[in-house]
């Protein structure tokens, strides 16, 4: 004990003065220029790692190679791992992705060579982070997976949330939301529990970006104040920043553009206390997307410029990728085509080659590895929790002596029972490991197929994309008006697409939510700005596979399209109600009306020339259905049809 205690005194020594001293950035300035780096402790190296890196780069900078320089320090193995991992923790931030791997990756060399679980486990999970950042998922899944294991065996509950915040992150990523809610939740129970701001202000952060994706935009807001408020108070700028960013976005969203400003320009005017390239970039194209929203293009050109020079300079072109759809958008708003083409292609490219299906395949096995974590470690925590005391023992020695002899009437009894049940035992493992093998297989079955449908409605988008430049070139009606409906069909199968990636169950569409959204795109794109059409949509409850969704929503997108461009063009103010109703298991009704003047005297649609009318005709049929109409005080379309996957159930 005394020769540890004399070593530690060393050490102590060595590092410089136990208690830190509160240096500014003027006097560590003045350190620098003066060539006396080897007067600051260890301690305050680290300190001056951890405060000054997100504002003052470039001292932070030469103090960390300072730091790596001292022998002093790096002779001793736990001073060099800590001073590793917190300039891998800063190269990362700064992007400099070849000097993070490097430090991160020795760190953690060293840690494992200490067997210091704790910090083995701080590493695994940074580096974690790190590959997550730069698009290599399945590295990251691999190191997540190994946090998880390491996490098993430290009594500390801060190190058990890294996976809650690690995997809920990579599951907003891909698309899976509810699963990142439900893991944000679980893991928010524990951060407030201990009451740890940053891990509770990072998990609202990631439950919002789920509530985001699933369009939840009220809760998204909530959550993304609640992290403000967190981040405000313990001074995190760049985090600050982050949440103002994202709020803006939500705004944005919703249309509310002067919300929107007021929280991303403040996030804009913080940019200059950090230097950290990700942020900056992801702040660049938030405002540049507003610009846009405010008819701004030379604005938005700007700063989307920024994002993409910043990028390039930081390595960090994936997530610059934004940017490039930023100058899309802004050029086509100019109506300079060759530009705004040319900027797309270069969008598409970095989706492209950043966009990876081995990011899903490993998903299943990580969630698996960390549902054995929680099982163990509440079954540890049950363990201790029914720990007998020593004088608890003692007292139960009496009563053990008296069972014992109990027991010996029934040896016999129990040896037959032990054996049977142990046969049991066998075979429950047997049947629990084919169990977890075919679960295994369906997942990662599900989240290739969520790739696939990402991917689908990924190339819809470049369709619907060309076929809006080819009409910025147009100016015959005709041609346009053409265009337009194209578009819109593109657009009613890419929603599909859309929905089945991102909802719960990957086989079925949710009707009601998925018609909202089609029809919120069909009155941007013919209701303009000019008329003022209430759409009310009613198909609760109801889920259809994409077998009769897709004809559903094509038949949907014509009856609405039609509507928009006969019904209210001698009105400015109109409804349009979409209603689907239940006959039974198999059969619905399918109900478009609208308040507008009706349709002709003696109209057939059966015999109508109308390429729309015609293919909802050919859609009705495919779905074992028919279409009618009527017209009293507006016009009313009924199509009847068959749930094709209940229907064909039924014939088999």
């Amino acid at each position: 004990m005394l020769h540890r205690t004399l070593f530690g005194l060393l050490l102590l020594l060595l590092a410089g003065p136990t208690f830190g001293q509160q240096f500014t950035v003027d006097e560590l300035k003045e350190i620098l220029a003066n060539g006396k780096e080897n007067t600051v402790s260890f301690d305050d190296h680290i300190t001056i790692q951890r405060e000054f890196a997100n504002t003052e780069k470039g001292m932070t900078q030469a103090f960390g190679e300072a730091l790596i320089a001292r022998k002093e320090f790096m002779k001793v193995d736990s001073m060099k791992a800590k001073a590793y991992y917190e300039l891998g923790y800063n190269y990362r931030n700064w992007g400099d992705n070849e000097k993070t791997k490097f430090f991160l990756t020795e760190s953690l060399t060293i840690y494992k060579k200490l067997k210091d679980i704790p910090h083995q486990t701080d590493v695994t999970n940074l580096l974690a982070v790190y590959y997550a950042n730069i698009d290599k998922d399945s590295t990251a899944i691999q190191l997540y997976t190994e946090t998880i294991k390491l996490a098993q065996s430290i009594p500390d509950t801060l190190r058990w949330i890294s996976p809650y915040k690690g995997l809920s992150s990579l599951f907003a990523k891909i698309g899976l939301n509810e699963k990142c809610i439900a893991y944000c939740k679980e893991g928010l129970q524990l951060a407030r529990k201990i009451n740890h701001p940053p891990s509770i202000a990072a998990l609202s952060n990631n439950m919002a970006i789920g509530y985001y994706q699933k369009k939840e935009f009220g809760r998204c807001i909530e959550l993304l104040k609640e992290a403000l408020v967190v981040n405000e108070h313990a001074g995190m700028t760049e985090a600050i920043i982050r949440n103002l960013s994202n709020i803006g976005d939500v705004y944005k969203e919703l249309r509310k553009l002067d919300s929107a400003s007021i929280y991303v320009e403040k996030a804009v005017l913080l940019l200059p206390q950090i230097q950290v390239p990700r942020t900056s970039i992801y702040t660049f194209i938030s405002l540049a997307d507003l610009k846009i929203l405010q008819t701004k293009y030379a604005e938005a050109i700007k700063f989307a410029q920024n994002a993409i020079e910043l990028g390039k300079k930081s390595g960090l072109e994936s997530i610059s990728a934004g940017a490039y759809k930023n100058l899309y958008e802004a050029y086509k708003g100019l109506g300079q085509q060759s530009k705004a083409l040319e900027a797309y292609e270069n969008y598409w490219r970095i989706q492209e080659k950043f966009l990876e299906t081995e990011r899903s395949k490993a998903i299943s096995s990580v969630e698996q590895e960390f549902q054995t974590f929680k099982k163990d470690t509440e079954i540890e925590i049950l363990k201790k929790d029914k720990s007998l005391s020593q004088t608890q023992l003692n007292s139960a020695i009496g009563a053990a002596v008296l069972l014992g002899l109990l027991s010996l009437l029934f040896f016999s009894r129990f040896r037959l029972k032990k054996k049977s049940a142990e046969e049991l035992s066998i075979k429950n493992a047997e049947i629990q490991e084919q169990s977890v093998v075919i679960q295994t297989a369906l997942t990662e079955k599900e989240t290739l197929l969520r790739e696939i449908h990402h991917r689908v409605k990924n190339n819809l988008q470049i369709i619907s994309s060309l076929l809006n430049i080819q009409s910025d070139g147009i100016d015959d009606p005709g041609v346009l008006s053409s265009i337009k409906e194209g578009q819109s069909r593109v657009q009613a199968m890419s929603l599909i697409h859309s929905n089945l990636y991102q909802s719960k169950h990957i086989n079925n569409v949710d009707i009601e939510n998925y018609l909202k959204e089609l029809v919120a795109y069909l009155s941007q794109m013919f209701a303009g700005s000019n008329k003022d059409i209430e759409i009310e949509v009613s198909a609760k409850q109801i889920e259809f596979d994409i077998d009769t969704a897709i004809p559903l929503g094509l038949i949907v997108n014509e009856l609405v399209s039609n509507a928009y461009k006969y019904a209210f063009d001698q009105q400015e103010k109109g409804q349009i109600k979409i209603g689907i109703n239940s006959i039974n298991d198999t059969d619905y009704e399918l109900h478009v009306k609208d308040n507008g003047k009706g349709l002709g005297e003696g109209f057939d649609p059966k015999k109508s020339k109308s390429l729309g009318l015609k293919l909802v005709k050919i859609l009705s049929k495919q779905l074992r259905g028919k279409f009618r109409s009527e017209s009293n005080g507006g016009a009313l379309f009924i199509v009847s049809f068959k749930d094709l996957r209940a229907y064909q159930s039924q014939q088999s």
